[in-house]
């Protein structure tokens, strides 16, 4: 038996080829095709009864037996790899065979398409195709198929759909028990599905916001994984209403006329009536940006309340000047869900409640991180907090808590900075929390008290708190065993002055000569790790690992 094969022309050609010697006679016409709709003839031109052998998933013969003078179409199915594939098909006939070899081109594989996952829970997953350019019109009627199996010729497969004009689509997957998803179009990409890989965030277009009384109706109108551009300027919330975020939308404030800068901080002003931004429960993963609020509703519970939202992100923002309030928190209110507050300055805000500069309320969660909590007042009120109360669990890296103040006229307890209570556990690690004070009265005379840190509940195995500055030390129930070691240092009568660039001006970054902050931070923890790992510039911007992490919001350059 002798083979004869049509000259394969090139990489993207179809081919078929036939020959003979003794075997079956048939057609020698060769016919180049495109992967798609590829279709070829070949005739029996001899006698007798014949069989065709031979069998594949993408190619089909239009008969397998015959007697001679019948013309068998071969049909193949279009290649969506970027491969070229062979069949081999045997006609016997009179004894005899004939080998026909066909090739098949596979589509080259477009640059104009991308598939990324963006989103992993447990069962489902989100993918972003980003189609740059519009795909020809030939093409569309394939669609995007996607299987969670790696023989996709074999696999069930689904049409995501044939929406292929330019930019960036959503498929959103349910139901996942595969590690993996296969997306074809117009080749076989796979994607692991395990770890998300990137972020939807800057993959749509950002919606631009000069006018800012649009801002809310920006933020209702803009899809999902869209960052809200506002230019810097003054929100009137009492006029315009509170922000209130929605699921997935990043508001980023401070940008320049022409959006091609960020330029300090879009103000939202709750003009002593209204509060200032609002994440209402329910609503998922949204984040703001170098946002300020000042002046909210004294008779609110913050100036940004965080009211059950999950994933919810603060950063680069300013909130000061709040108060004074009757009740809880004039700063960030984490009332319930959780969130993460990372580079912001809570700074001067007033109340005769809990948590001036941040409260955490029970069952809450809140991650900080590059925070400074500074010259907030708690007043007149029996047994609160003045900067931070953490009712919920915390996680606190490299803040600054300084100069809090809290006032106590009923004989009660008084705490400047934190309230540790409610079977809540805290993280602390790398903070300088130091020069914040409590006036109490007692027995009708007023004391000063210079103690940090109030533990209310009994230290547990959830605590972790190492590389700290205690400057005045602790009460409570937290073990002087623990606060001394692990690189805490208590430092009751330390010279702020050596710690603080400006002690009394304000100005908290660390003085060149701060011996005991400077290169005194554990940047090996996981804890701490993790989250400088995200938030790597310290509170003005800097890199925040210099040699060693310093302790604190600001790293000595």
């Amino acid at each position: 038996m002798k083979k004869i094969f049509f000259a394969l022309l090139s990489a993207s050609m179809v081919l078929f080829a036939a020959c003979q010697q003794t075997g079956p006679q048939v057609s020698d016409e060769a016919q180049v095709l495109e992967a798609r709709d590829a279709s070829y003839e070949v005739t029996v031109t001899s006698t007798g009864a014949w069989t065709l052998e031979g069998e594949y998933d993408w190619m089909t013969p239009s008969a397998t037996s015959g007697n001679g003078g019948e013309t068998i179409t071969f049909t193949a199915r279009v290649n969506l790899t970027d491969l070229i594939r062979t069949a081999e098909y045997t006609l016997v006939q009179n004894g005899g065979e004939t080998v026909i070899t066909l090739y098949q081109k596979g589509i080259k594989p477009d640059a104009n398409v991308s598939v990324s996952l963006v989103e992993k829970a447990a069962t489902s997953a989100r993918f972003a195709i980003n189609y740059s350019s519009a795909i020809e019109a030939d093409y569309q009627e394939y669609g995007l198929y996607y299987s969670t199996e790696p023989n996709f010729e074999s696999a069930t497969r689904q049409k995501y759909g044939t929406d292929m004009n330019s930019g960036v689509k959503i498929v959103e997957l349910k139901d996942l028990k595969s590690d993996a998803v296969y997306f074809v179009w117009p080749y076989v990409q796979t994607i692991d599905v395990v770890e998300v890989v990137g972020s939807m965030i800057g993959l749509l277009e950002p919606v631009q916001v000069s006018d800012l009384t649009k801002l809310q109706e920006a933020i209702n109108n803009a899809p999902a994984y869209t960052e809200v551009r506002v230019v810097a300027g003054t929100y009137g919330a009492a006029e315009n209403g509170t922000i209130e975020l929605k699921s997935n939308i990043t508001l980023t404030g401070g940008w320049n006329a022409d959006f091609t800068k960020v330029d300090g901080y879009t103000v939202i002003d709750g003009q002593g009536a209204k509060t200032c931004v609002n994440f209402a429960e329910g609503v998922n993963s949204a984040t703001i940006k170098n946002i300020e609020a000042i002046n909210t509703d004294p008779n609110g519970k913050g100036a940004i309340i965080n009211n059950g939202a999950t994933n919810s992100t603060i950063v680069n923002c300013y909130v000061h000047d709040n108060g004074p309030f009757g009740n809880d928190c004039a700063g960030i209110s984490i009332a319930a869900g959780d969130a993460t507050v990372a580079n912001t300055k809570m700074v001067a805000n007033q109340t005769k409640g809990h948590g001036v500069g941040i409260h955490v309320s029970s069952g809450a969660n809140v991650k900080m991180v590059n925070c400074l909590v500074a010259d907030n007042v708690s007043l007149n009120h029996d047994g609160y907090y003045g900067g931070v109360t953490f009712k919920g669990n915390a996680v606190m890296v490299n803040c600054t808590i300084v100069k809090n103040y809290c006032c106590d006229e009923n004989n009660g307890n008084c705490w400047p900075v934190n309230g540790v209570r409610d079977g809540a556990w805290l993280k602390g690690h790398n903070n300088v929390i130091a020069g914040n004070m409590a006036r109490v009265k007692d027995e009708g005379e007023y004391a000063i008290q210079r103690n940090q840190f109030h533990f209310k509940d009994a230290w547990t195995a959830d605590f972790a708190f190492t590389h700290n500055i205690l400057q005045g030390g602790q009460r409570g129930n937290l073990p002087e065993s623990e606060a001394g070691k692990n690189n805490n240092m208590l430092a009751l009568d330390y010279d702020l002055n050596k710690l603080f660039k400006n002690f009394a001006g304000g100005e908290y970054e660390l003085a060149e000569n701060a011996e005991h902050a400077k290169d005194k931070g554990d940047e090996a923890n996981a804890t701490v790790a993790s989250l400088i790992g995200m938030y790597n510039t310290d509170l003005a911007g800097n890199p925040r690992v210099v040699g060693k992490i310093d302790l604190g919001c600001y790293e000595l350059q």
